[in-house]
């Protein structure tokens, strides 16, 4: 009977721990947000902000706005539907950039 009851305990630690993440995640999603705008007129789209943080967790809204902004740099405006994607490489992993520019 005792373990039943500390699974449901184990449960309801993780559901808080979940919550602290997705919090943490807005907040670097947001500042990654500001400082790319900032350094290359180019607000990239939470999932690909998110997309990068899963790829390299140890990364700083600094490091990953200058990894969109070297994917975009030279770009004058959004890609149209046939140019294709833009894509940055972390850690291995394949990432499409979306998102827009700002003027």
């Amino acid at each position: 009977m005792k373990k039943l009851l500390i699974i449901p305990a184990l449960a309801l630690a993780l559901v808080g721990c979940n919550a602290t993440t997705q919090s943490n995640i807005a907040a670097i999603i947001a500042s990654v947000q500001t400082t790319a705008v900032d350094a290359c007129k180019f607000l990239p789209a939470a999932t690909t902000i998110a997309a990068i943080v899963t790829a390299n967790q140890s990364a700083t809204a600094a490091q990953i706005a200058s990894v969109i902004c070297g994917a975009v740099n030279g770009q004058t405006s959004t890609p149209t539907a046939g140019a294709g994607p833009m894509y940055v490489t972390v850690n291995g992993t394949q990432i499409a950039v979306t998102g827009y520019f700002i003027k």
